[in-house]
């Protein structure tokens, strides 16, 4: 029996069923919780790089500049190689297996396990999208939400379909890399300049559109205003007298009021501050902002993350978590949704069981003979190839494939390491920060943004990448010391005591007691 709030196992040989709540100790498995654990640390460190600077220098990846030094360098490759594109893939496993957990102990206990399962992904996409715009936009909780939905349909397939699903779903990240790689190699081939003046030299720049005449004739090139010639065409005087001036009332007269509306309304006052400069240039019709790699955007980035205040920080962080959705619906999204499958169907083939070390032993070296490599040749394509296809395709398809592969590798040698009984008090150790995953997860962004925003130390963009490195590991070492200490007087996490409240809908037992269980972790 536990304690009040905690599930009841009420079991008799009548058929008796069960009060619906979360996994019990004994259906547990330590090694999901020592990967979940370890699987933040490298999430911080990926996405310290987002915390400390703006999102388009990470989405370049470029290396340091030579005269940065080696420890730039080696905190460059270290991570592209060993981080980048790896633990995500690891936590998006081990979602999809705490799915098939979750399942299979509330029907166990008679529980119905879609409408529970649903108020949890609402509450999770609740909690992702608070974080996404009030904190930080590189929120992943909000995806998973959603990626949690896809896998509600496939959830009672059997293990080999879902692995032929998630393979089928490899080919098409596949395809999308490639005509990703394509598309950047034709744009980086285009001319420097694509302006509106080089297309159309008569016109200026962003009035091609203002200069057609009402009905469609292009005013640059022919103006019905102006005086036929002897043969009674109309002359192509482009809406102009022979004396260069425009017919009044005349296209041309009206294309140039309207350009220099146009042009006034573009360009921002000289005294504006770099944010300003950015909403402008977000509504110009002739110098739009393109991306975030944009500097515009990196300079608003920097002006709002460093001086604040909360509004023009809110609008800059809801528009770059928008592009980053529309992002996850093209690439990102997608490779989550296959780590998911991978997970269900590993764990429905007992994967994390000792009797499938040998699984473990042959993924390890595949990881490290062909994700490693690729991870490699991903991170030094920015110095080996020169801007185009090939550079573009070896990073993406690099990442895409490399990721996955080392993330089995990770999560296999960590299960071997606590199946075999290694390092006990290490494993032990993560796998309590583990256990408070949504917790631990939201304290980095609550950490690392008061390091680098305004309403903190306001260092955005100011701090080497030794540097962040260094903050991560300390940061980390801070979280595994307050999870264990946290952990010895308390059953959950207090991100997850709250999730559980509004999933199950009743205030669960928060301290620990002798007869006590603990939960999963999200």
């Amino acid at each position: 029996m536990t304690s009040s709030g905690s599930p009841e196992d009420t079991a008799g040989s009548t058929g008796a069923t069960y009060p619906v709540g979360p996994i019990r100790v004994s259906d547990r498995l330590g090694a999901i919780d020592t990967c979940r654990g370890l699987a933040l640390l490298g999430i911080f460190m990926v996405n310290i790089t987002i915390f400390s600077g703006p999102i388009g220098d990470m989405l370049k990846a470029l290396p340091p500049a030579p005269t940065e030094g080696i420890t730039e360098h080696i905190a460059h490759y270290f991570t592209a190689i060993f981080f980048s594109g790896k633990f995500y893939p690891l936590f998006s496993l081990l979602f999809g297996a705490g799915l098939i957990l979750q399942m299979s102990s509330v029907e166990r206990r008679g529980g119905r396990f879609v409408p529970l399962y649903l108020r949890r992904l609402v509450v999770l996409a609740v909690i992702g999208l608070s974080h996404a715009i009030v904190l930080w936009y590189g929120d992943i909780l909000f995806i998973y939400a959603f990626a949690g939905l896809a896998m509600l349909l496939l959830r009672k397939l059997r293990p080999s379909t879902l692995f032929i699903l998630a393979g089928v779903l490899f080919g098409l990240i596949t395809v999308v890399t490639l005509g990703a790689a394509a598309i950047g190699a034709m744009v980086g081939a285009a001319p420097a300049s694509t302006s509106v003046s080089e297309q159309a030299p008569d016109v200026p720049v962003g009035t091609r559109e203002q200069a057609l005449t009402a009905d469609g004739h292009d005013a640059s090139v022919v103006n019905p205003a102006a005086p036929a010639d002897s043969d009674g065409d109309v002359a192509a005087t482009d809406g102009k007298s022979e004396a260069g001036e425009p017919y009044p009332g005349g296209p041309a007269d009206t294309a140039a009021k309207e350009e220099g509306d146009s042009s006034r309304k573009d360009v921002p006052d000289e005294d504006a501050r770099p944010y300003e400069v950015f909403l402008k240039s977000m509504e110009s019709r002739s110098d739009r902002v393109q991306g975030p790699w944009d500097d515009r955007w990196k300079e608003a980035e920097r002006d709002v993350y460093r001086h604040g205040g909360f509004v023009p920080a809110l609008v800059v962080r809801s528009i770059t978590w928008a592009s980053m959705i529309i992002f996850c619906l093209f690439g990102f999204g997608w490779h989550v949704l296959m780590m998911f499958m991978i997970g269900a169907a590993l764990i429905k083939v007992d994967f994390f069981s000792p009797s499938r070390e040998r699984w473990h032993v042959r993924l390890a070296w595949l990881g490290l003979l062909v994700g490693v490599p690729l991870s490699v040749v991903s991170a030094a394509a920015t110095v080996l190839f020169d801007p185009g296809f090939a550079r573009a395709f070896l990073q993406g398809w690099g990442v895409m494939a490399g990721g996955p592969l080392m993330a089995l590798m990770y999560v296999s040698l960590l299960t071997l390491a606590v199946n075999r009984g290694y390092f006990p008090a290490a494993t032990g150790a993560v796998a309590n920060v583990g256990r408070m995953a949504l917790t631990n997860y939201l304290m980095q962004s609550v950490i690392a943004t008061f390091i680098f925003y305004w309403y903190g130390l306001g260092l955005f963009d100011q701090v080497s990448r030794v540097a962040c490195v260094s903050m991560v590991l300390g940061i980390y070492l801070v979280q595994v010391l307050f999870s264990n200490v946290w952990m010895s007087f308390f059953l959950y996490g207090p991100m997850e005591w709250l999730w559980r409240l509004l999933t199950y809908l009743r205030v669960p037992s928060l301290f620990r007691t002798a007869s006590s269980d603990r939960a999963v972790g999200p």
